[in-house]
């Protein structure tokens, strides 16, 4: 369902609130995958997998084992396909801590 003119001017000023205010926050959701492109290499994944199962069907059934190879690496290719993209890499936003700042002077025994 798209949104009403005043709904996208109102998204519209939280991304540029939320980019004036968190920056690193902002960058990081701007680089979200959405369902949909999950969604279609959930289903390449499947596919590609499938298919490398029938091709090692048909190398048993025609005595190839080079078609047999061939299959299982279509059905590793399919796996890699499925699997999602390393997400970026975060950076540690807590300030280092302050050397002049009292320790507390309990230690573990």
């Amino acid at each position: 369902m798209p949104l009403s003119d005043e709904e996208r001017s109102r998204f519209d000023e939280l991304a540029r609130r939320l980019a004036a205010e968190e920056p690193e926050l902002a960058q990081r959701l701007q680089h979200t995958i959405s369902p949909r492109r999950t969604s279609r290499r959930r289903k390449a994944a499947f596919v590609t997998i499938l298919g490398g199962i029938l091709i090692v069907l048909l190398s048993i059934a025609v005595s190839i084992p080079v078609v047999g190879i061939a299959g299982f690496l279509t059905m590793i290719a399919g796996g890699l396909i499925g699997t999602p993209p390393p997400r970026p890499e975060r950076t540690d936003v807590t300030p280092p801590a302050d050397p002049k700042a009292p320790r507390s002077n309990t230690t573990p025994h």
